[in-house]
């Protein structure tokens, strides 16, 4: 076994199997819950005010009229919107420096499940918003900025805890992938579900998936079983889960 250059001994590291992988695995499917949720607004924005177009047009979205029961339709203007599709923005972009700072004073898997559990619950009340006014889906869209913006950064205090130098790009880029692949989710099944269940069920879907309480139930239940271990990262540096 080769030495440190302060006569340490190392230990190996193990890579796939390991637990800073597992926890990869889980913040890539929390990402991906979130973006699906964040993009599904943008794509049922066309069946929500779908009553503005103007009828019997041949260039329709669908052959036929949509049920009004299952999509209620909305005379939202262009510019109203353009606001409801912008505010989560305002949300994430309130959080950037606070949730920096409070990530480094409180654990971070309580943060990042509170804010997913956050982000669903909204998900399941856009709908109830819609019908109160664009102004309460405006406040939920910034609500839910809010949250998500909390998981987005405050996912990256993981890794410079819990990753080791030569595998902190890997592990972050399979965490981050979820940003791209949730929005991909989203785009392939919203239309499907808006046209044969309603848009709605968009939102129940997403906001109520199992996918979304797994990550944070599995992330938790594994951090307990190791309480007080020592987990090695690699040079020598050792962490514990009370760090997270």
């Amino acid at each position: 076994m080769k030495q440190m250059d302060d006569g340490s001994p190392s230990r190996r590291v193990p890579s796939f199997c390991s637990l800073r992988w597992g926890l990869a695995l889980l913040l890539h499917f929390c990402n991906v819950s979130m973006m699906s949720q964040r993009a599904c607004l943008s794509l049922t924005m066309v069946a929500m005010v779908n009553g503005s177009g103007p009828q019997g047009s041949p260039n329709m979205s669908t052959p036929e009229p949509l049920d009004d029961v299952k999509n209620p339709v909305y005379n939202w203007s262009p510019q109203t919107q353009g606001i409801i599709l912008s505010s989560v923005t305002y949300g994430m972009l309130i959080t950037q420096v606070p949730v920096g700072y409070l990530s480094g004073i409180y654990p971070v898997k309580n943060m990042v499940g509170s804010a997913l559990l956050l982000s669903s619950l909204l998900s399941l009340l856009t709908p109830l918003a819609a019908g109160v006014g664009e102004s309460a889906v405006i406040a939920c869209r910034v609500a839910q900025g809010l949250s998500q913006g909390t998981v987005l950064v405050a996912q990256h205090t993981v890794w410079t805890k819990w990753a080791p130098p030569l595998e902190r790009g890997r592990l972050t880029s399979l965490s981050l992938s979820g940003q791209m692949l949730g929005p991909s989710v989203a785009l392939c099944v919203t239309g499907l579900i808006c046209q044969s269940l309603g848009w709605p069920m968009v939102f129940y879907i997403f906001g109520e998936s199992p996918v979304k309480p797994c990550p944070y139930s599995a992330f938790k239940t594994k951090l307990r079983r190791r309480t007080g271990e020592d987990v090695v990262l690699g040079g020598g540096h050792t962490v514990q889960d009370t760090d997270l």
